[in-house]
């Protein structure tokens, strides 16, 4: 997606308008040259990354950057485990620029006695390509809002101990140690 700016030699904006082909901003020039009786200059801007809930369509999408984290988890088990998930409103959001998922998140709005109302981040994943360049930050911002229109009181998470470069990221932004989480095998 690309959005046009259509400006006059004085730099007065005449019109904007989008589109998805490389190769139309001349043929726009060209159709507002004639209707403008001027010379006319265009900025494109290349556009448009959105944050935005990613539906079930998207899961193959949202699995290329997932399995960065969670690495021994199949498709078929993520894709399982995304249904079952369904009954606890998990939601999944990603940073998406066209068909690229750059940073996805997978959380739920929960309550209980110790956190009270809470979004809880099961997953938060930037694309390896695109690490320490601030989507990782942008998804929490964009979290904390979701979290604050959803009434909850906090955004909580668990991180593996091994993964202390995402600890410091995450007290970078806000977040603080609070407890350890225990887990018992039983299978």
């Amino acid at each position: 997606m690309f959005i046009i700016a259509i400006l006059n030699k004085s730099g007065i904006k005449l019109n904007i308008t989008k589109t998805s082909y490389k190769e139309r901003p001349l043929k726009i020039l060209k159709k507002y040259s004639y209707y403008y009786n001027q010379t006319l200059y265009v900025i494109t801007v290349k556009c448009c990354m959105q944050i935005r809930e990613l539906d079930l369509k998207e899961l193959e999408m949202a699995y290329g950057v997932l399995r960065q984290l969670r690495g021994e988890l199949s498709y078929k088990e993520f894709e399982d485990l995304i249904y079952d998930m369904r009954y606890m409103n998990y939601t999944m959001f990603g940073i998406v620029e066209g068909e690229e998922l750059i940073t996805y998140a997978g959380v739920a709005v929960q309550t209980n006695l110790y956190h009270k109302r809470h979004l809880y981040v099961f997953d938060l994943v930037s694309d390896d390509k695109y690490k320490s360049k601030g989507y990782g930050a942008m998804m929490l911002d964009f979290l904390g809002d979701y979290a604050r229109a959803s009434m909850c009181e906090n955004i909580v998470l668990s991180s593996n101990f091994i993964r202390v470069d995402a600890h410091r990221f995450y007290e970078k932004n806000g977040f603080e140690k609070k407890s350890y989480i225990f887990l018992k095998t039983l299978v």
